[in-house]
């Protein structure tokens, strides 16, 4: 795994394209298809389209910007009071 990054278990992207992009912000962490091919190999063995930096910070990976990216991962919350 990248270094200083670890797996949140069964953790995934709302479904849908559009539903996902809106947990996505920039900018976006380059990584090489080496760094992204082992994360796909462990992510999938735990369920899971998101890591987290030793800072706290939530990321999902993917193909962005003509190559291979960390993208930053926004959790909210819609109240229904």
């Amino acid at each position: 795994m990248i270094k200083d990054y670890t797996i949140i278990p069964n953790k995934r992207l709302p479904r849908g394209f559009h539903n996902a992009m809106r947990h996505i912000m920039r900018p976006y962490i380059p990584i090489t298809k080496d760094q992204y091919d082992e994360i796909m190999r462990e992510t999938a063995e735990l369920n899971s389209d998101i890591i987290k930096h030793k800072s706290g910070m939530l990321y999902t990976f993917g193909n962005a910007d003509g190559g291979y990216a960390l993208m930053p991962y926004i959790e909210f919350y819609i109240r229904r009071d």
